[in-house]
């Protein structure tokens, strides 16, 4: 089930990964160079390949708002890290428990694949809140 949704969210994390280590790297270089001089310098051990490899195969955990359902067979989920939109996952609705559009979830994708939902009742209803405050807010 590897679509391009999925690779847009593999590239994307690729490009934060290497924007956060070019970031971090001069301070680990400055940390490394008290210990041994030169021996360390621009090497980082978060970019090895056993450690990209093992971090590759982990379980990522998002929450996903239920975007719509298209003609009552397809779930669209906007999955959601840190606040902040970062993929569209269209998934069959036999595969999800039973849901309404604006309903938020707690997704697992093991290997690209859904392999955990858990409905987040609270976050829904406040979501939910948030949004009539804000409706009744604009029409005043």
């Amino acid at each position: 089930m590897q679509s391009n949704n999925t690779r847009r969210r593999t590239v994307l994390k690729t490009f934060a990964s290497l924007g956060i280590g070019v970031l971090l790297t001069p301070t680990t270089v400055a940390a490394g160079d008290e210990d041994a001089p030169g021996r360390c310098e621009g090497v980082s051990r978060r970019e090895s390949p056993a450690n990209s490899e093992a971090l590759s195969k982990r379980p990522e955990t998002y929450v996903a708002v239920v975007d719509r359902i298209v003609d009552e067979q397809f779930v669209v989920l906007l999955l959601e890290e840190n606040d902040e939109l970062i993929d569209r996952l269209i998934v069959l609705r036999p595969e999800l428990p039973p849901v309404e559009e604006g309903d938020v979830l707690l997704t697992t994708l093991k290997d690209d694949e859904l392999s955990e939902i858990r409905p987040l009742v609270g976050e829904t209803e406040r979501r939910q809140r948030w949004s009539e405050d804000r409706i009744a807010c604009l029409s005043n």
